[in-house]
């Protein structure tokens, strides 16, 4: 190769070497982007008398710097981050609510322990006999706003759930397309094979986003397309194909995959265990366990307040206090305060001394089945608020080994830029020697 072409093959690699560089300053701050190097080689020499000469250098491809199993961890951690955060949110709701002396029980019960206790002294004194009414009247609403709260949050992972299940379908098609587009755009050359970077940069992000909605598995096909399946290996993308998941209508909703048999659409729930980890599993958990004991505490301590409050009513030979209906307590239509069991004598059924200890009997009585509930929603949003604290903080370092690797540094490619410039500039002047050098054999001729 002659001088000219020598030089030619160096101003060539220096110039796609400069166009990488200012590539990867133009997305320094894109988190998505992996940081991309030129590869080269030089060209076999030629033999002569004197030894092999050399015929210039070959850019052989660009390189997208990632590790693919530094990805996956990510992939997964993201998974199980996102999990714990929508739990830790939940459950930071419910022990709020708890917690909150305007809508927690625990006063109304003091209240009408004080009122039953201060009626059980005067019990012909009409304004306590009101006062113990409208005490009961806030134990049971705030019963009912505990029941409503519970239902809105039931409610809210619902509507999760199915945001959940619309970026899934979202996120599993556009990477199919993306597959299609990668694969389209490869191409082979000897033994180097050439990829699309930048769309392989935006499909992994696509699938870290799927990661955080859904715990995945990923696999590899030899076209460069990508699979993805569920924990439980149900498919999600399958190289250019995807499949939707989809809602029951019922509430509670669940996660489900419709297919059709006989011309029939039919929609199959999915355990939740199928789903593994991600921010939909996280919102089922809370749902179906968290909350649901909540609500079965709830409905256990209101049957026991009713049970015991109605048998001292009609041992005293007066109606109910309280109705239940769905587990919900509420005083009873029609109650007035000459329908309180005023009976003398602190031991007598149908006495108001025995309502003043309607929290404190039976094994286990109200009070500890509140205290107990309690405990155990402030203990589990702890643990669950230091797991996502946990979570975040292995993600964290993750994502800064990663940036290590696949980051833009501003500073090393400021350098690259003053390299690559210098190595141009060198190779123009060399293309300008061989054009001098030429014109001078021309000359030389004449």
């Amino acid at each position: 190769m002659s001088l000219f072409g020598v030089a030619l093959s160096g101003l060539n690699a220096s110039k796609q070497a400069l166009d990488t560089t200012s590539h990867n300053i133009a997305n320094a701050n894109n988190p998505a982007y992996s940081r991309q190097q030129v590869q080269v080689s030089s060209i076999e020499g030629i033999g002569s008398g004197s030894g092999f000469v050399g015929r210039g250098v070959t850019v052989d491809n660009v390189r997208r710097l990632s590790n693919e199993f530094l990805n996956g961890r990510i992939n997964s951690l993201a998974s199980e981050k996102s999990y714990a955060d929508a739990r830790a949110g939940q459950l930071d709701q419910l022990d709020r609510l708890l917690a909150d002396p305007s809508t927690s029980i625990g006063g109304a019960m003091q209240e009408f322990f004080k009122a039953a206790q201060d009626l059980s002294t005067r019990p012909n004194d009409e304004s306590l006999k009101q006062t113990f009414v409208f005490a009961a009247e806030e134990l049971a609403s705030r019963f009912s706003e505990l029941f409503s709260n519970a239902a809105v949050l039931s409610r809210q992972a619902d509507v999760g759930v199915e945001n959940s299940v619309q970026n899934i379908n979202r996120l599993s098609a556009q990477i199919a397309r993306l597959n299609l587009e990668i694969s389209d755009s490869t191409t082979i050359r000897g033994s180097v094979r050439l990829e699309p970077n930048d769309l392989i940069d935006k499909r992994a992000q696509l699938i870290k986003e799927l990661s955080e909605e859904i715990e995945i598995e990923g696999f590899a096909n030899e076209n460069g397309r990508i699979s993805l399946n569920t924990k439980s290996g149900m498919p999600l993308v399958s190289e250019t194909q995807s499949f939707e998941l989809t809602t029951t209508s019922n509430s509670p909703i669940k996660v489900a995959r419709s297919i059709v048999q006989s011309g029939k659409t039919i929609i199959i729930p999915l355990p939740n265990e199928s789903l593994g980890q991600g921010r939909m599993a996280g919102l089922l958990e809370f749902r179906d366990t968290q909350l649901a004991k909540f609500n079965n505490s709830l409905k256990t301590m209101s049957q026991d307040v009713f049970s015991k409050t109605t048998a001292i009513q009609t041992g005293g030979a007066k109606p109910p206090l309280y109705s239940l209906v769905d587990g919900r307590l509420n005083v009873a239509a029609g109650f007035t305060t000459n329908d309180i069991a005023i009976a003398k004598g602190s031991n007598t059924n149908g006495s108001i001394s025995a309502m003043a200890k309607v929290f404190d009997e039976g094994n286990p009585s109200v009070n500890q089945q509140y205290t107990r509930m309690l405990t155990d929603v402030g203990n589990t949003a702890s643990q669950a608020k230091s797991d996502a604290s946990a979570k975040d903080l292995i993600l964290t370092q993750l994502e800064t080994d990663k940036s290590s690797l696949s980051g833009v540094s501003l500073d090393e490619e400021a350098a690259n830029l003053i390299r690559y410039q210098q190595s141009y500039s060198a190779a123009g002047k060399v293309i300008g020697l061989s054009k001098d050098l030429f014109q001078e054999i021309l000359d030389m001729t004449r």
